[in-house]
């Protein structure tokens, strides 16, 4: 039997769900570490979103954010269009934390080469 379905382009949920949400659920980190909030992966100039269920969604801007002090980031990585990645990061990190009430490091960026 051929299988006469298109075979259909790998997209960056694909990695995601491979390369990170997966070895979550083998190990049981998710569950054990109790992941309460949503976290962000940037992959090939996109931006995904995982969220407590480990769902993962593309952002259609280009840039997210999320967590308590989600619109102050934004606010930053707009202001910095153009900029380079790692520098609208900081700044969207950055401006979080200093405005929000609730938002507060550690914060964890980790860039893959």
């Amino acid at each position: 039997r051929i299988d006469s379905r298109p075979k259909r382009r790998e997209d960056g949920r694909d990695w995601i769900a491979r390369a990170v949400v997966a070895p979550m659920v083998e190990r049981g980190s998710w569950r054990r570490e109790g992941i309460a909030a949503a976290f962000l992966v940037a992959y090939r100039g996109a931006v995904y979103e995982i969220d407590e269920t480990l769902g993962v969604s593309r952002s259609a801007r280009g840039y997210a954010a999320s967590g308590a002090g989600y619109a102050y980031a934004y606010g930053a990585l707009h202001a910095t269009e153009g900029r380079p990645a790692q520098e609208r990061v900081r700044a969207a990190l950055t401006a979080a934390c200093e405005m929000s009430p609730v938002c507060c490091g550690p914060l964890h960026v980790e860039v893959f080469a």
